[in-house]
C-alpha cells in the first residue's frame, strides 16, 4: 500500500492546483461582473444625453 501512496499524491496535486486556479478565476471574473455592471448605465447615460445634443 506504501507504493499506492507514492503514486497517488502527485496524481492529486494537478487536481488541487486545478480548483485553487478555478477558484482564483471565478473571484476576478465576480469583481470584472461587478464593476462592469456598474460602468454601462453610466455608459447607457452619456450616450442618451450625447443624442439629445445631436437632436
Amino acid at each position: 500500500w506504501f507504493m499506492e501512496e507514492f503514486f497517488a499524491a502527485p496524481l492529486h496535486l494537478g487536481f488541487v492546483i486545478l480548483g485553487w486556479c478555478g477558484l482564483g478565476l471565478c473571484g476576478v471574473i465576480l469583481q470584472i461582473v461587478g464593476r462592469v455592471s456598474d460602468l454601462v448605465p453610466e455608459i447607457v447615460e452619456d450616450n442618451e444625453a450625447n443624442s439629445e445634443v445631436a437632436l
